[in-house]
């Protein structure tokens, strides 16, 4: 079974989502972003994850199988 592209990160977003909610009231912490440093922080940290999520995903044209 494929997972389209969309829905898989769709989903891994829900999931993250959960665990940082989840572990902020295990440790009884305040889930807000207060300090404009720290949404940088966070900002940076997404853009440079997107980037490397798509350099480093390989194309579906560089996954066929050759003809013949």
């Amino acid at each position: 079974m494929e997972i389209p592209p969309f829905s898989m990160r769709v989903a891994t977003m829900f999931i993250g989502a959960a665990t940082l909610w989840l572990l902020t009231r295990l440790r009884r912490r305040s889930f807000a972003l207060r300090n404009p440093t720290v949404v940088a922080h966070v900002v940076a940290a997404s853009f440079f994850n997107v980037v490397a999520f798509s350099l480093f995903t390989p194309s579906r044209s560089s996954m066929r199988r050759p003809r013949g």
